[in-house]
């Protein structure tokens, strides 16, 4: 299960790459979204080919 994890983990950070992003914004606009109850968008708008800031 932890190199499942990991894989889906490096894959994101991957992605980031490719979309010329920095990882550590987009992963933690995305947790802190994740986490609110206020959030109203799709979840796959949080994907790194689609985030904006």
């Amino acid at each position: 299960m932890a190199a499942q994890n990991a894989a889906i983990l490096y894959s994101f950070l991957g992605s980031c790459q490719r979309n010329n992003l920095n990882p550590h914004a987009w992963l933690s606009d995305v947790l802190a979204k994740l986490n609110s109850s206020d959030y109203e968008g799709k979840f796959s708008n949080l994907l790194p080919n689609r985030w904006k800031k």
